[in-house]
């Protein structure tokens, strides 16, 4: 098992050569063994949702507390396999590096790399902190912070208990956000592209842009006007 960091595996010539393109990278927290964020962010997907400034994601790191098995999936139009994968470990966590090939009857063909983690959100989110690594995308969609047994919600719009305003201003933040909820938002009616989500926390430094609805099916949580998962840009306030 070799011991790496995430800047590494970004890095990783062979996950380079393996992607054939520009590494663009997205984080989902409680992941499970979801394939939907594979699905809906491949870019003709982005594209026939209206949106052209949000690159494409092909590197995920999948954090799960309970699940780091390969990935599959197979319906009447799309196929998901995994082709490669190599146990790794991240300053003491376990988990796996696959290489998956996404197969689609009516979008283009991809290998993506996967992260396959098994721990704490919380606990990767100190290590990425200590890292400076943070990914472009981040994925909070049914963060199981309602029925799935997580005391936090990865989409709370608060500061962290003890970090000073000064310091949160500071702190980088990934570029665009796919979610299906939020707390601690002030309130707002069903959104369109280009509304903002604001926090009820004031000292909060950040605010979301609608972009687009991705999938009604992806995300269940349906908080106020976000029907299914939802693709935001971050801005700093």
């Amino acid at each position: 098992m070799s011991e790496v960091t995430l800047s590494q595996i970004v890095a990783d010539i062979r996950v380079r050569e393996a992607l054939e393109a520009p590494v663009i990278t997205a984080l989902y927290a409680s992941a499970g063994s979801d394939t939907k964020p594979l699905t809906f962010t491949h870019p003709r997907h982005l594209a026939d949702c209206g949106v052209s400034s949000v690159p494409s994601p092909n590197l995920f790191v999948y954090v799960d507390r309970g699940d780091d098995s390969a990935l599959s999936f197979g319906d009447a139009l799309t196929s998901i396999a995994t082709v490669t994968e190599e146990p790794i470990e991240l300053a003491g966590i376990s988990g796996r590096l696959l290489l998956v090939h996404w197969r689609s009857e009516t979008h283009d063909d991809r290998t993506l790399a996967v992260v396959r983690l098994r721990t704490e959100n919380e606990t990767l989110a100190r290590h990425a902190w200590q890292e400076g690594w943070v990914p472009d995308l981040f994925i909070g969609v049914c963060d199981g912070c309602r029925f799935g047994g997580n005391q936090h919600c990865v989409n709370k719009l608060a500061l962290p208990r003890g970090m000073p305003e000064s310091l949160a201003s500071r702190v980088p933040t990934p570029r665009w956000w796919i979610t299906d909820h939020f707390q601690g938002a002030r309130p707002y009616g069903r959104l369109e592209p280009g509304d903002l989500v604001e926090a009820e926390d004031r000292r909060f430094p950040f605010r979301f842009k609608m972009l687009a609805l991705l999938s009604q099916t992806w995300g269940h949580y349906r908080s106020h006007g976000i029907p299914g998962a939802t693709l935001f840009e971050v801005e700093r306030v």
